[in-house]
């Protein structure tokens, strides 16, 4: 019987051997996947197709008589399904060209850094504190962020906090308290162990403060 059809209804269910309708001392052993095929295509006219694995699971009683069917098919070239009753175990059933599978482990996520941005431009006056701020986040870690500051310009620049804890996302202001006016620059480095360091670029441009002197007369 040629159980591949395009269009065709199917039917699938567990069944147990040595199962007596209301008989509560009777037990659930040898269960399988029964296939059926509907062919009046309103159920009124079953026909197995077959019983798998025919032998049954196993002999071991089932007493809840619990199970499933799963099944994968195109509708035209084959079908495959597996079944899986409690304490008994699981069979795989096939037929036609069932495709071939190659699965792959799935690879835990290793330890990551991320900043919301890769760059940030302060701008300000000599002698004076503006600010901006960054978000940095981790997962996966095994140990806290570390941050630091590095550059030609760093004596510049600070940062509200050295330490993010693991696991967490946190927004991080960058001071910038220029001494002198011009462009000046710095790099913000977050590092945790294990983890792909990630740095964002700092940008201050300064402006000399303006003053106003007092004694000024007319």
């Amino acid at each position: 019987m040629n159980l591949i059809g395009k269009g065709v209804k199917y039917a699938l269910n567990l069944v147990f051997s040595d199962r007596i309708a209301g008989d509560a001392s009777s037990t659930y052993k040898h269960g399988r996947m029964r296939l059926t095929i509907d062919e009046s295509s309103n159920y009124s006219n079953i026909a197995n197709a077959g019983e798998y694995p025919k032998n049954g699971l196993g002999s071991a009683r089932n007493i809840n008589c619990t199970g499933d069917c799963y099944v994968n098919t195109d509708g035209n070239t084959y079908v495959e399904a597996w079944v899986c009753s409690t304490t008994q175990g699981m069979a795989y059933y096939k037929f036609g060209s069932v495709p071939s599978y190659n699965p792959q482990p799935i690879q835990p996520a290793g330890p990551e850094l991320k900043t919301s941005t890769s760059s940030v431009s302060i701008s300000g006056e000599t002698w004076s504190e503006s600010t901006a701020s960054v978000t940095i986040s981790g997962t996966n870690l095994t140990g806290d962020i570390k941050l630091a500051l590095s550059g030609a310009d760093a004596e510049y620049f600070r940062l509200s906090t050295a330490t993010i804890a693991k696991n967490t996302s946190s927004s991080v202001t960058i001071k910038y308290y220029p001494k002198q006016a011009g462009t000046h620059s710095a790099t913000l480095t977050a590092t945790s162990t294990g983890a792909e360091p990630v740095s964002v670029s700092i940008t201050g441009n300064a402006t000399p403060k303006m003053e106003l002197d007092d004694n000024v007369t007319k």
